[in-house]
């Protein structure tokens, strides 16, 4: 027995396909923090992990990339992101907590990037 198409019914939308998939409210670690202004889950977690593993030298990068699938440098480069936003009105409290200790701890937070090595250093 085959089955047919069914005919799209009036209302339905079809997915676009070059339709952004970075946009604002999407947890992907690529999308921009600065371009949308706001800071979503993935940043939130994000932040939380780091800054708690922050005086133990940061996270190792497997449990970073196991965790939310980016790199170290990714990482910081998200965060320092978020450091840069200046519009903090449509923030809530919580937010503004987690954005004050990224900016308090930006200096450690450029040190998780790749250290050289001993040999490297000769």
């Amino acid at each position: 027995m085959a089955v047919e198409a069914q005919p799209l019914r009036r209302g339905t939308r079809r997915m676009r396909r070059n339709s952004n998939p970075l946009r604002c409210g999407t947890p992907d670690p690529r999308r921009s923090v600065a371009t949308c202004g706001s800071i979503g889950r993935f940043e939130r977690e994000l932040g939380a992990y780091i800054l708690g593993w922050l005086s133990f030298d940061g996270p190792s990068p497997a449990d970073l990339y196991g965790h939310f699938g980016i790199t170290v440098e990714r990482a910081v480069q998200i965060l320092l992101e978020l450091a840069d936003v200046t519009d903090t009105t449509s923030l809530a409290a919580a937010d503004l907590l987690l954005l004050s200790e990224i900016r308090a701890t930006s200096t450690e937070l450029r040190l998780l990037g790749p250290q050289p090595s001993r040999t490297q250093l000769r």
